[in-house]
C-alpha cells in the first residue's frame, strides 16, 4: 500500500476515481498519511486546492519545480507543466 511518506511535493500525480478520474495533478502538500492536497491550474487551482486520498491516486516519478526561477508561482506555470502529460 502506498502512504504519502513515498510522496514529495510538486511530484506528478493521476487521479484513478471520482470525477477527475483520468486527471493530472501537481502534490502542493502532504496533510497527513492518507490525504494530499492537490492542484491542476484549470479546475483546481492554487487558492482551492483538491483534497484527495493516496489510495484514489497513481502515483508518478515525475515532478514539477514548485519553486520556479524568475517566475512567480502560478495557475498557468502549473498548467503550461501539467500539459506535457496531458498529451503523452
Amino acid at each position: 500500500m502506498i502512504n504519502t511518506s513515498d510522496i514529495r511535493v510538486g511530484q506528478v500525480v493521476k487521479s484513478k476515481a471520482g470525477r477527475d478520474k483520468e486527471e493530472f495533478f501537481v502534490v502542493l502538500e502532504v496533510i497527513d498519511d492518507q490525504y494530499l492536497s492537490l492542484v491542476n491550474g484549470a479546475r483546481r487551482k492554487l487558492e482551492s486546492p483538491k483534497r484527495k486520498k493516496v489510495k484514489h491516486l497513481m502515483i508518478t516519478k515525475q515532478m514539477v519545480d514548485l519553486q520556479p526561477t524568475s517566475k512567480t508561482l502560478n495557475d498557468s506555470y502549473i498548467r503550461k507543466e501539467l500539459s506535457r502529460f496531458q498529451e503523452a
